[in-house]
Order: C-alpha cells, then sequence, then structure tokens
C-alpha cells in the first residue's frame, strides 16, 4: 500500500501545480477519482495475488499430505503382506518320518530340522528363526528316573495320553519349557518345547501330527 499512496500523493501533486482557472476544482476532483480508481485497481490486484499464492500454497501442502498418506498406506499394507506371508509359510508343513523308531510327525516349514541322534536315544530337535526350539528325545524307558518338573496337565498323542510338565526358566533351565511325555513299551518320548509356558496351536498341531507307521 506505500506504493499506492506515493502514486496518489504524487497525481495529488501534479494537479495543484497547475494555474488555478475556472473549473479547476473540477479538475482536481476528476484527478482524485482517477487516481482513486486506479489506486483501488492496484489495490484489489495485489490482494488477489496475495490469494492466489496463498491458494497455491494450501494446494501443494494438501497434495503433499496426500502423497504422504498414500504413501504410509503402501507401506502399512506391504507390512500386512509381510505378516500374511509369513503367517501362511507357518501353515505350511513338512513331515518327518524316522524308521528306525517307527514315527512320523509334521512340522512348520519355517524349522530347521536337525537329527542329533546316536546308538542309545533318538534326538530331533528344530528351530526357527526367532528362536523357538522343538526337541524330541525317545530313550529306553527307566524306571528309576525321578522328574522335578511341575506336572499340569495331560494331553494325547498318537492314542496315548501324554503328561505335561512345566519349568519357567529357573535353576537347569535357563528358558520356560513345556515338555510332552508318555511311554510306549521299553521307551520313553519326550517333546520338548521351549520359550512357551504352555502349548500352543501350533505345537497342538504338531502332537496331533505325530503316529506310529506300523
Amino acid at each position: 500500500m506505500a506504493v499506492n499512496n506515493q502514486v496518489l500523493q504524487k497525481m495529488v501533486d501534479q494537479a495543484n501545480q497547475k494555474s488555478p482557472k475556472s473549473g479547476s476544482g473540477g479538475k482536481v476532483v476528476a484527478v482524485l477519482l482517477t487516481a482513486i480508481i486506479i489506486g483501488g485497481g492496484v489495490w484489489a490486484y495485489d490482494n488477489f495475488m496475495v490469494i492466489k499464492v496463498k491458494d497455491q500454497a494450501l494446494t501443494e501442502a494438501t497434495n503433499k499430505v496426500t502423497e504422504l498418506d498414500n504413501q504410509n498406506k503402501n507401506l502399512a499394507q506391504q507390512l500386512a503382506d509381510v505378516d500374511k506371508s509369513k503367517e501362511e509359510e507357518a501353515k505350511k508343513m513338512l513331515t518327518y518320518s524316522n524308521l528306525k523308531y517307527n514315527y512320523s510327525l509334521n512340522y512348520p516349514m519355517t524349522y530347521v530340522l536337525s537329527d542329533r541322534s546316536d546308538d542309545k536315544s533318538n534326538n530331533i530337535q528344530l528351530q526357527d528363526s526367532d528362536g523357538n526350539l522343538i526337541i524330541l528325545m525317545i530313550t529306553k524307558k527307566d524306571p528309576n528316573i525321578i522328574y522335578d518338573l511341575e506336572h499340569f496337565g495331560t494331553v494325547n498323542v498318537a492314542g496315548i495320553l501324554a503328561s505335561k510338565y512345566a519349568h519357567g526358566g529357573e535353576g537347569t533351565f535357563e528358558q520356560s519349557m513345556t515338555e510332552v511325555r508318555f511311554d510306549k513299551d521299553d521307551k520313553t518320548y519326550s517333546i520338548q518345547f521351549y520359550n512357551v509356558t504352555d502349548i500352543t496351536d501350533q505345537n497342538l498341531e504338531i502332537l496331533n501330527s505325530f503316529q506310529f507307521n506300523n
């Protein structure tokens, strides 16, 4: 508005410098009206440009927010797809069969199986990338062995009522562990689930798949 006032003042000064003649007042009024009109137009144009710039900035900001929101949605969808893929992979099962001890069981394909058996026992270990560990041991039955784990229920394994034992990760065991144990003929079967305090749905699925191959 400082520029507009200078323009108006200049036009008024020019009108006042002219020789006073008849009707000079009308000329001054005309000049003033012209100045007001021009000044008003300049003011309107300035305000129009200010509003236009503000609208443009608001539009750009809105577009940026929309873009970021879409990026967040895409990222969330990608993470959801990864989680879904992991869940689907975890549901896929592989089958392990042991001819010597005549049994088989299914386990998730996300687990890596290692056979650490020797002449005296069968020792199968399953472990996934999250550190979850499952150990299946078959040893000769020994009635003199005393177990110090807490008994807290039973579960059916291959038609046999097996006992569940728990350990909270103190003393001998550094991790919490749930053991399922049962005897058949002259052997003791022990299936140990580490990092859990009870049988999970996935663990139960493994137990339900255990069977003797007659």
